[in-house]
């Protein structure tokens, strides 16, 4: 079987394509792990409220974050 040079150049724009969209959710993985640490630390109760205020602002950054990779992810799939 052979591949002619238009299948070639498909196929490996494919794979980049995938490429992109694995590193998007390894990135995404990732601030969703640390999201819910973050969320565990405020459930444990041991935080003052200027404690808590810091790890909620640091949580709506991630989670913004989250939603702009979200949005990246969606222009390569699409």
């Amino acid at each position: 079987m052979t591949i002619n040079l238009e299948e070639k150049t498909f196929l490996e724009t494919q794979i980049d394509e995938l490429q992109k969209r694995d590193n998007l959710l390894a990135q995404i993985e990732q601030k969703l792990y640390a999201m819910r640490d973050l969320a565990a630390l405020v459930h444990e109760g041991d935080l003052s409220a200027d404690e808590t205020d810091l790890v909620n602002e640091q949580f709506q950054t991630l989670k913004e974050e989250v939603h702009l990779l979200e949005q990246q992810l969606h222009t390569v799939i699409h």
